[in-house]
């Protein structure tokens, strides 16, 4: 398993959303396009490609998404409230 983001390879990815049934997820995000400043479109980054996989699979590896719960989501989680 990678230890940051950048040990999550291309190769990996794709292991990885064979073996958990995620390969449709996948095509899904390869196959976005973007529209640049100059109003071309281009294909997705693969930077951006393996942010979204991370987000998703393995949120721990980007750094700042560690939100710590509100004193107000603590309440409400515990006492049943959504």
């Amino acid at each position: 398993m990678p230890t940051n983001i950048n040990e999550v390879t291309q190769e990996f990815i794709e292991k990885y959303c064979v073996e958990n049934n995620q390969i449709e997820w996948l095509l899904e995000t390869v196959n976005k396009t973007i529209v640049d400043k100059k109003g071309q479109t281009r294909s997705y980054p693969f930077i951006s490609t393996r942010r979204d996989f991370c987000l998703k699979f393995f949120p721990k590896l980007i750094k700042g998404t560690g939100k710590k719960e509100s004193f107000k989501d603590r309440l409400n989680k515990k006492y049943g409230k959504k």
